[in-house]
């Protein structure tokens, strides 16, 4: 399923992968959903004021990736472990 060589993961996070599915790992998201990802990874506790997207953010919200309260919003550990399953820690200026 993944290649030999991809450096985004240990040989245990492969197994991990083969078993639970790419997909579960790694689904699909909107470009707002990719975006307020980003921000939330890059900038840590974002105010509603600060998101790209409030859609985007209710949607990974409702799927368990970004949690909120008191107008904050902050990457669950789901959504910590989602974006660097993306490479988000790969990205230039992260």
């Amino acid at each position: 399923m993944l290649q030999e060589l991809d450096y985004r993961f240990t040989p245990r996070e492969k197994k991990k992968v083969d078993d639970i599915g790419l997909e579960k790992l790694s689904p699909q998201l909107s470009g707002a959903e990719r975006e307020v990802l980003w921000c939330l990874f890059k900038h840590g506790p974002t105010w509603d004021g600060d998101i790209p997207s409030k859609s985007g953010r209710t949607e990974l919200v409702s799927k368990g990736y970004v949690a909120q309260a008191e107008g904050w919003n902050w990457l669950t550990t789901e959504g910590g472990t989602l974006a660097i399953a993306r490479g988000l820690h790969l990205r230039k200026g992260a």
